[in-house]
């Protein structure tokens, strides 16, 4: 057993055990099925090759072109080594979540090739390593019971399909509370209203936006963001189906109707910091909603 910098190896029956410390609590990642074959090198330097799983998240790691090398080091982990690392897994859930925790929870593979350099005790890995199929929630736990859509549209023969929901609900999400809809729902804004007065201030719309109506998406979500001066994330399909074409642009709106993100047709990752203290900030210099009616709100 070998401990170093907060983590401890442990190898036992062929199992190579790693505990570190992940968000304040102990984590656990374990190499299954081990096979590395060593062998001795020029000027003492030591070959390494092999294979094994890294659990949880049953990804494979092959070492090829590995050498250790004591270069008049006075311990192990001082050691020279440097290795090809090929990594490769179709699902990184668990591995994730023990790394980060359950939120935000993330799914999907995982594939790439590491250069590994350095020392045994400070090792550092570059290359690249490719997410395949990813999905991420950082709400799951919180959504699973909250928003169908509120409004279906008979246009386009949904109401033949789906049951309308009857019900506006929020949940806490850090110091926020949030608010989720469903698409169509965008297009009324009494229902964001009434979110409001139940105290949401982060409102996600997911949705199958098509490319002919691109503008509405673009000036909706911004409305909604300005009358409710509030933080708006719209989550929008890219692709097609056999009808529509959808043209992604996700993005995200501050308070005061800016976007803060925005993605572009193809699929991709967006990011940015949202801060109740602007939306606190701006709702007192501005304090608008404490002028609504309720009596025009449904």
């Amino acid at each position: 057993m070998h401990r170093r910098g907060g983590g401890r190896l442990k190898i036992e029956s062929g199992v190579v055990t790693y505990e570190t410390r992940a968000r304040g609590a102990a984590a656990h990642y374990r190499v299954e099925g081990l096979d590395l074959a060593v062998t001795g090198g020029p000027q003492g330097a030591l070959t390494l090759k092999g294979d094994a799983k890294v659990k949880p998240g049953d990804v494979a790691v092959t070492i090829s072109d590995g050498s250790l090398a004591m270069n008049g080091a006075r311990t192990l982990a001082d050691a020279s080594v440097r290795a090809k690392i090929t990594v490769e897994g179709k699902e990184i859930r668990e591995l994730i979540a023990l790394a980060l925790g359950p939120e935000p929870a993330i799914d999907g593979g995982v594939k790439g090739t590491l250069t590994l350099g350095g020392t045994v005790g400070h090792a550092k890995a570059n290359g690249e390593i490719e997410l395949m199929n990813v999905g991420c929630n950082f709400m799951r736990e919180h959504v699973k019971e909250t928003s169908r859509i509120h409004y279906v549209i008979t246009r386009g023969g949904e109401a033949r399909c789906y049951s309308a929901g009857s019900e506006v609900k929020t949940f806490r999400w850090g110091e926020f509370t949030v608010c989720p809809f469903i698409c169509y729902d965008l297009r009324f804004p009494e229902i964001f209203r009434m979110a409001v007065r139940r105290g949401a201030n982060l409102f996600v719309v997911i949705a199958n936006w098509p490319l002919p109506r691109e503008g509405h998406w673009a000036t909706l979500l911004e409305a909604r963001a300005i009358e409710n001066l509030a933080y708006v994330v719209g989550v929008n399909r890219a692709g097609n189906d056999p009808k529509y074409v959808y043209f992604g642009r996700s993005r995200i709106i501050d308070p005061h109707g800016k976007v803060i993100a925005e993605a572009g047709r193809e699929e991709t990752v967006i990011s940015a910091d949202v801060e109740i203290g602007v939306v606190e900030a701006w709702r007192k210099d501005f304090p608008a909603l404490s002028d609504i009616h309720a009596e025009y709100i449904p």
